[in-house]
């Protein structure tokens, strides 16, 4: 059963029930083939599961593995390690291994953009890719950007997003070991004009100062209006004496300059939420970590609204749910927001995408005391009204065993991340990328197309024990 969801509706939380129309909800699962697995393809644990889909191909680029598979057959066409990626991108890097990448398809610019980082706890770099063309099997020019001059502070957890003249690559900045002072985080921003030239002579800017000291974790935007201007990013907070529950909005202006700056946080509220619990499993197995509330995945700009997701803890059922959110790109005003969960399944890294239509497709992994890890969605569509309603959680493959990997500080860890996405050749198919378990203690990227029929009608009916969230303006 999928729980009840609240809202905020001004100053005051409510609770309601939620409508479905027969539209987007039933979107049929068309592709659906498992990636690389644990043991075959990567040793790394979590595999920080990511993906990103071209108008012919897929790129599936994970810790320890960088994989290009057919978009029509799920073939594999192209295999390396993650090291031998950015070895080949000309790039290089320090230390003994690369980790936590991402990737994206920007189809404006009909390039890839990729990113990871080096040289855990030490000085280390942002390493940035873009492909030579929207084929990602012609090859990639790769970069290192020192993530700092001072050699006090290594980059972690990378993001990556655009706009229509810049690209932008944030991290959280953490102390080295024997210095002191606090954390905080770094940008880089690049113009596409001089990343995508001819000859291309791109100069990348590291930015660290400003309100970056004050923001949890920088999510620049993936912009689907294709806008210039500032790059907008995001973060969650639950600093509850300064902050209440917001989400903060934040601003990189003149990304594509040569002197680009950091804007000052903007809180702007959402419905009430705290850090999720671990992921149950069936018994004998140790729960699954999941992290806590920060953006991990990509926030869209899709028609004039930024929306995004993360991992909270579903004020109905205690489980693991997942927030999201739409805020209007003018006003920054939550138009609205709500918290999906299920009474049965814990919903572990959630992310998000969402059409021109505004149809909205969510991708996580699901595990509970009767369920091994496995993959999952849920879709929705958007009214005339701009209210936006969720139908029934959707299986993309069940997880086959427990898993049970437990690291230095007894966390059995999973997942980190994942990626849903718009085709860029048909807004009407999406793709996600989830992790589920695919024998005991082997995680696997389940790759999954959804494809969004035409609307049928307006007809609501009504479920049991879902909430109706409204949109505000």
């Amino acid at each position: 059963m999928i729980g009840l969801r609240w809202m905020a509706i001004g100053c005051v939380l409510a609770v309601c029930l939620t409508a479905q129309r027969g539209a987007a909800q039933s979107a049929g699962i068309g592709l659906n083939f498992t990636g690389a697995t644990f043991g075959v393809q990567s040793d790394f644990i979590p595999p920080d599961t990511m993906g990103a889909v071209g108008p012919d191909h897929i790129v599936e680029l994970i810790n320890g593995s960088y994989r290009v598979y057919d978009k029509s057959t799920g073939a594999a066409l192209l295999g390396s390690s993650l090291n031998d990626f950015w070895n080949a991108s000309g790039s290089g890097f320090d230390g003994d291994f690369t980790f936590d990448p991402r990737v994206l398809y920007d189809p404006f610019a009909q390039r890839w953009y990729a990113t990871a980082v080096d040289n855990k706890h030490a000085n280390n770099n942002f390493l940035f890719a873009v492909s030579q063309s929207a084929n990602p099997l012609d090859g990639w020019t790769g970069y290192k950007i020192d993530s700092d001059t001072s050699d006090t502070r290594w980059a972690d957890f990378p993001q990556i997003g655009y706009n229509g003249e810049a690209v932008v690559v944030a991290a959280k900045m953490l102390l080295q070991p024997g210095n002191t002072g606090g954390a905080g985080n770094a940008v880089i921003t690049v113009s596409k004009a001089d990343l995508l030239a001819a000859s291309p002579s791109p100069t990348f800017h590291l930015l660290n100062g400003n309100g970056l000291s004050l923001i949890r974790q920088v999510q620049p935007m993936v912009d689907l209006d294709n806008v210039t201007g500032p790059v907008s990013t995001f973060s969650a907070t639950l600093d509850l004496s300064t902050f209440g529950n917001v989400i903060q909005h934040s601003a990189i202006n003149n990304p594509a300059s040569a002197t680009p700056t950091t804007g000052f946080p903007l809180n702007i509220p959402v419905t009430s939420y705290t850090n999720p619990p671990s992921g149950t499993q069936p018994t004998g197995f140790v729960p699954l970590h999941a992290n806590d509330d920060r953006l991990g995945t990509s926030v869209i700009l899709q028609n004039g609204s930024y929306w995004g997701v993360h991992s909270v803890q579903d004020p109905v059922t205690g489980n693991v749910g997942a927030q999201w959110f739409e805020i209007d790109a003018v006003t920054r005003a939550t138009l609205q927001d709500g918290i999906i969960g299920d009474s049965e399944l814990d919903l572990l890294y959630p992310s998000i995408a969402v059409n021109d239509a505004g149809d909205v497709v969510i991708g996580f992994s699901g595990t509970g005391p009767n369920t091994f890890a496995g993959a999952y969605a849920i879709v929705g569509a958007t009214d005339g009204a701009g209210l936006t309603t969720f139908g029934d959680i959707k299986l993309l493959r069940q997880g086959e065993a427990g898993y049970e990997r437990i690291d230095s500080k007894g966390r059995n860890r999973w997942g980190d991340y994942s990626a849903t996405v718009v085709d860029p050749i048909d807004p009407s198919r999406f793709w996600t990328f989830q992790t589920y378990a695919l024998s005991e203690d082997q995680w696997a990227v389940r790759v999954t197309e959804l494809n969004i029929p035409e609307p049928v009608g307006g007809v609501l009916l009504l479920l049991g024990g879902a909430a109706v969230l409204r949109r505000r303006r």
